[in-house]
């Protein structure tokens, strides 16, 4: 009679496969954010020499603050980013989310690292710049949310 009174309890038990895999995934986040914020941290150390190479202009002061605006951009699409990437989420599943967000991250990355200078493709190369960052911002928001 005295067990009718004794709570349960209501906790999901982890077992050893389960610990390990929450250990596997959270370690790939934790990887994948940490190259996320590097490249907006790259980005931002080197405005100064992107300004020079994607916004010329006759004034230094002019050119950087281009490239800052376009290190801007990439913040402009991140609520963007968290609603449909968020709702995307909801419907498929946390994984392929998250798997979008770095395929989209790693593109935008690999546009950044290709893309020739002002002096060799013209206003295309700042074009695909404010692209890849807007893309960038955009996987960074589905991934974190709109912080």
């Amino acid at each position: 009679m005295a067990k009718q009174f004794t709570q349960r309890s209501s906790k999901p038990t982890l077992l050893a496969a389960d610990e390990g895999l929450t250990s596997h995934a959270v370690l790939g986040a934790t990887i994948g954010n940490m190259l996320e914020f590097y490249d907006f941290g790259t980005y931002s150390f080197f405005a100064i020499q992107i300004g020079h190479a994607f916004f010329p202009a006759q004034d230094q002061f002019a050119s950087l603050m281009l490239s800052l605006m376009t290190f801007g951009a990439g913040f402009v699409t991140r609520p963007i980013g968290a609603i449909v990437i968020g709702s995307y989420s909801d419907r498929v599943g946390r994984r392929p989310a998250m798997t979008a967000s770095f395929v989209m991250m790693s593109a935008a990355i690999l546009v950044l690292a290709v893309t020739p200078s002002y002096d060799t493709i013209g206003i295309a190369a700042p074009l695909l710049v404010i692209l890849a960052r807007l893309v960038q911002g955009f996987a960074l928001g589905g991934e974190v949310g709109p912080i």
